[in-house]
């Protein structure tokens, strides 16, 4: 079972990817939003979030599990 401190950490991961895509995309592409790698970088950020969301949803689901076993 995962702990609290290991899931804070795996969500590091992602927060850092798309922080550092967003930043680079804003500087580098800033006057050029027709440019198709500022997009790249979007859609590598949009993906991070989308793992984010499903890491949280899984822990959610598996601290509903552990309550209702608690109970």
């Amino acid at each position: 079972m995962q702990t609290e401190r290991d899931f804070l950490h795996d969500l590091a991961s992602p927060l850092s990817t798309i922080s550092l895509n967003l930043d680079f995309a804003i500087r580098q592409y800033r006057d050029k939003l027709e440019d198709e790698a500022f997009w790249k970088h979007i859609e590598v950020a949009k993906e991070q979030v989308r793992r984010l969301i499903e890491m949280a949803d899984k822990r959610h689901l598996e601290v509903r599990s552990q309550n209702a076993k608690t109970y």
